[in-house]
């Protein structure tokens, strides 16, 4: 799951940077936040999938 959360945020990064370029603007510049906000967007998408596959349980054990 994270291998293709990771290809996901490469092909964002690429295609951002490529649509910057063809704006006229400097696909580095402010780079860092928007970078920032992708992996924001994916690290939370990650967790819901951990949450929901157990169950929404996280480690807490059942006892019955």
């Amino acid at each position: 799951m994270e291998i293709w959360m990771y290809q996901e945020f490469c092909q964002f990064r690429i295609a951002e940077e490529n649509r910057r370029r063809n704006k006229g603007q400097d696909p580095h510049v402010g780079r860092e936040d928007w970078i920032a906000d992708k992996r924001a967007v994916l690290h939370s998408r990650m967790r819901e999938r951990r949450a929901l596959k157990s169950g929404g349980r996280g480690w807490r054990m059942r006892l019955l």
